[in-house]
C-alpha cells in the first residue's frame, strides 16, 4: 500500500496468501490497525469536478483551415469503417520553469500507456517523439498497425498535422484527429491514466532530471498493475492477449518489459531509487 498500489492490487497478487478479503483490508486500514492509512490510498481523496460549459467554449471557437478533415466529427464517421487499432495522445508537464515535457501515447481497449521524455514542449518535440518510436520498431506498417489512428488535443504541440502524419520511411504512417475544443474528456482513458503516472511523479516535480530510462521504468510499473476494470489483469497482460501477434516484436523493439506484481511501486520512490542506482554505478 505504501509503494502507491490499491487494495485490489495487493489481493489479487497475494490470492489465498493474504487471509483477509479486500474489504476487510480496506477497514483495517481505515480502523488504523496496520502501518498503512487511509492517506496512503490513491483513491481516497478525490478533487471536486469544475462545471464545463461545453456548448458556450465550442461557439466562441473557429476549426483552423489546417485540421479541416481531421476534426472529432471527421474522427467518428472514420471509425465507422475502422476497425484497427486507435491510441490517444497527450502531453504530462512538470514545473512551470521546465523546458522537458512527456508525450504519452494510450491504448484505450487494453489500458496500455507509453511515454517520450521530449527536450521541449513543442511540435517540433513532438514529431521527433514519434520519429523516434518509429525509427525504434523499423518500419512504417509496424507504426501504422499499433499507431494508425491517433486522437489528440489542441494544445500547441500538436499543430504540425503534416510532419506527425509523415513516415521517415515517406509515405503517411498514422491519421491525426483532435478533440472538441475544451473536451478533454473525448480521450478520458488518456487523462485518467495520467494519475497513475502522477503517483509517481506528482504534480510540482520538474522532469528535467528524468532520461528516457527512468520514464520507461515508471511505464513499465504502470502497465505492470493490476486493474479492477480489466478483470484484474495489466495492461500487458490484456495486451497480448488483444493485441496482434507480433505484440512480442512490438514491446521488443520499444523495450517494454512485465514488472512482477509483487515488485510493483507506485509511488516517487521507484524513481529516486533508480536516480541512486545510477548515481552509485557512476
Amino acid at each position: 500500500i505504501k509503494n502507491g498500489l490499491t487494495p485490489y492490487h495487493v489481493k489479487q497478487t497475494y490470492g489465498d496468501e493474504l487471509p483477509c478479503s479486500e474489504s476487510t483490508l480496506r477497514r483495517l486500514i481505515h480502523d488504523s490497525m496496520l502501518e498503512a492509512r487511509d492517506i496512503d490510498l490513491p483513491e481516497v481523496v478525490k478533487r471536486k469536478q469544475r462545471r464545463k460549459n461545453h456548448e458556450l467554449h465550442n461557439e466562441a471557437k473557429k476549426i483552423p483551415i489546417s485540421k479541416a478533415g481531421h476534426m472529432f466529427a471527421d474522427y467518428r464517421e472514420f471509425l465507422e469503417t475502422y476497425n484497427g487499432i486507435v491510441v490517444q495522445m497527450d502531453c504530462v508537464e512538470g514545473v512551470k520553469t521546465d523546458h522537458a515535457a512527456l508525450l504519452t501515447i494510450h491504448w484505450p481497449s487494453t489500458h496500455m500507456q507509453i511515454a517520450i521524455i521530449m527536450n521541449e514542449h513543442t511540435a517540433v518535440e513532438v514529431v521527433n517523439a514519434l520519429d523516434k518510436i518509429e525509427e525504434a520498431l523499423g518500419s512504417r506498417e509496424l507504426f501504422s498497425k499499433y499507431l494508425g489512428v491517433i486522437l489528440t488535443d489542441n494544445g500547441h504541440e500538436f499543430m504540425d498535422i503534416k510532419r506527425m502524419e509523415r513516415s521517415i520511411y515517406g509515405g503517411k504512417r498514422t491519421k491525426i484527429y483532435f478533440c472538441e475544443p475544451n473536451r478533454s474528456d473525448q480521450k478520458a482513458e488518456c487523462e485518467c491514466n495520467h494519475k497513475l503516472i502522477r503517483r509517481i511523479i506528482p504534480k510540482g516535480t520538474s522532469l528535467e532530471p528524468f532520461r528516457q530510462a527512468d520514464i520507461s521504468l515508471a511505464m513499465d510499473h504502470i502497465n505492470s498493475y493490476k486493474r479492477n476494470e480489466l478483470m484484474g489483469k495489466t495492461p500487458y497482460e490484456v495486451s497480448r492477449f488483444l493485441m496482434p501477434s507480433d505484440f512480442d516484436d512490438f514491446c521488443m523493439a520499444l523495450g517494454l518489459e512485465d514488472i512482477a506484481a509483487e515488485e510493483v511501486v507506485l509511488a516517487p520512490k521507484l524513481l529516486q531509487q533508480s536516480s541512486s542506482k545510477v548515481n552509485a554505478t557512476e
